[in-house]
């Protein structure tokens, strides 16, 4: 299997220094791989992609096998008489097929073995939460998998990962029970999906909050070391361009690739973005007929191929731009937290939270380094200000003061984000973390 290479797993070839040991194996052989499980493996996008390509056949069954299980499942949901003969067939059927994958799933697990699929990440798949926000909801608890979490690490996360599934699932009891007395209400589809839409607008709040209080509370290897345990669907970047123009160290050569890159892709994908959704669009009319239907189907699925391979072009162009370091870097930036929630200061960060004398005298003493660095900060731009004063808008030169520009805001956000991890772990109390984290304080409440 030669794209799932060490980058985007090795971190498992290193299980032990990774998965605590308590988490070890769960029979002789090892934990079994599940039908369930499959969304959940810790593959980067473009490796699951070049998997399925070296591997059609396997790929092929399992993905029929669990669409044939997921299609009865939901005929026995359906079924009225639980207990009724059409019931016993539907399970008998979908035990049949659960066994006939067993041989398949077994050689998945073979074939990912090799490549860091550790024990200690199947238990975790086994233990997957149920129901609403499922993926999201497991890669929380990845967390408490980390090595080297020191007491107030645990001690947050322990609390706050409980406290988000709950949230979750209370919103999705919330929505069931809303949208029943809506429907009932006679009130049009349109206004009932505007109301209904402020329970998903807060399990995105809490999940958005959730990813920042791992960006505050982590250290970065300890995030790009969660970044490589993350199921494919959570290896996504919030403003990925925003975020690469503030990595350390980042050069003007690099910024000028990069630039060019982004160009290069806007103009590549336009036309197939505008076809995407020009067929979309289209075939939202009922009355369509079959053959025209097809057709706009297909011109749909052979663009969005196109945008996938050029999205990989992306991937890949941007790792060849990119040092080591800096790659590192942009997997210790979680999912979910955009440029703009890594430059929010900690006044908005923290506002509407209500503070002891105490924990005022605390905070002063880390506002105290965080004006040091300010002033360092300022200092620096004004130093590149100065250079800059003589320098024409298109020069070359202008590009490296936006550079070291860059580079002077990452590094004081890095510092800004190190004294809030601080006031998360050494003076909030556990109820003012936790209300942080359900968006009772601070910005986007």
């Amino acid at each position: 299997m030669k794209r799932l290479v060490p980058l985007a797993l090795a971190v498992f070839l290193l299980a032990p220094s990774i998965v605590r040991a308590d988490e070890a194996t769960a029979t002789l052989h090892g934990p079994t791989l599940e039908l369930e499980h499959l969304d959940l493996l810790p593959l980067g996008e473009f490796e699951r992609e070049d998997f399925r390509k070296e591997h059609p056949k396997l790929s092929k069954r399992l993905q029929s096998l669990a669409s044939r299980i997921g299609g009865l499942e939901k005929k026995l949901q359906g079924t009225d008489k639980k207990d009724g003969e059409a019931a016993k067939k539907l399970r008998a059927e979908i035990s049949r097929l659960r066994t006939e994958a067993d041989a398949p799933l077994a050689e998945l697990r073979a074939e990912l073995l090799p490549h860091g699929l550790a024990d200690g990440i199947l238990v975790q798949m086994a233990r997957a939460p149920k129901g609403q926000g499922r993926v999201e909801r497991y890669s929380h608890q990845l967390v408490l998998l980390l090595a080297g979490l020191d007491a107030s690490q645990r001690a947050i996360f322990e609390r706050v990962i409980p406290e988000v599934d709950g949230a979750y699932l209370s919103a999705k009891a919330l929505h069931d029970r809303t949208q029943l007395a809506l429907e009932q209400s006679g009130l049009e589809k349109r206004k009932v999906q505007g109301i209904l839409y402020g329970f998903r607008r807060q399990t995105s709040v809490v999940e958005t909050r959730f990813w920042r209080l791992v960006d505050y509370v982590l250290e970065d290897d300890q995030k790009a070391a969660l970044w490589e345990m993350l199921p494919t669907r959570m290896r996504r970047h919030a403003t990925p361009q925003d975020h690469v123009f503030a990595l350390p160290g980042v050069v003007p050569s690099q910024g000028a690739r990069v630039k060019a890159l982004i160009t290069e892709l806007e103009a590549e994908g336009a036309p197939d973005r505008a076809l995407v959704n020009r067929t979309r669009a289209a075939m939202r009319d009922k009355g369509l007929p079959k053959e025209e239907r097809a057709a706009l189907a297909r011109e749909q699925r052979e663009a969005n191929a196109r945008l996938q391979a050029l999205k990989r072009y992306a991937h890949e162009a941007t790792h060849e731009i990119l040092t080591d370091a800096q790659i590192h870097a942009m997997k210790a930036i979680p999912p979910r937290v955009s440029m703009n929630d890594r430059r929010r200061d900690g006044r908005r960060v923290l506002e509407g939270m209500t503070f002891t004398a105490a924990q005022q005298d605390r905070m002063e003493v880390l506002r105290g380094e965080g004006r040091k660095a300010a002033r360092a900060y300022r200092d620096r731009m004004q130093d590149i200000r100065k250079e800059s004063g003589d320098v024409g808008p298109d020069s070359p030169q202008m590009m490296m003061m936006e550079m070291m520009s860059a580079s002077a805001r990452g590094e004081a956000l890095a510092v800004q984000r190190l004294l809030l991890g601080r006031v998360f772990r050494e003076v909030l109390t556990p109820g003012q973390v936790s209300g942080w984290a359900m968006g009772l304080y601070g910005d986007r409440r």
